[in-house]
């Protein structure tokens, strides 16, 4: 078994940490969890057809 250095192994958990975070992934990821607008009741003639 291979071990990683410690400081190699800290710095690779403190980055997912923060990316994995409320801050991190919203402000500096700016994660949009939902794009756009969700229509969710949309009459078949006003789109033309049923998309996949």
């Amino acid at each position: 078994m291979e071990l990683r250095p410690f400081f190699r192994v800290m710095k690779e958990l403190t980055v997912v940490g923060y990316y994995t975070s409320e801050v991190g992934a919203t402000q500096e990821l700016r994660l949009n969890l939902v794009p756009g607008r969700y229509d969710a009741c949309v009459p078949y003639d006003q789109i033309g057809r049923a998309w996949a």
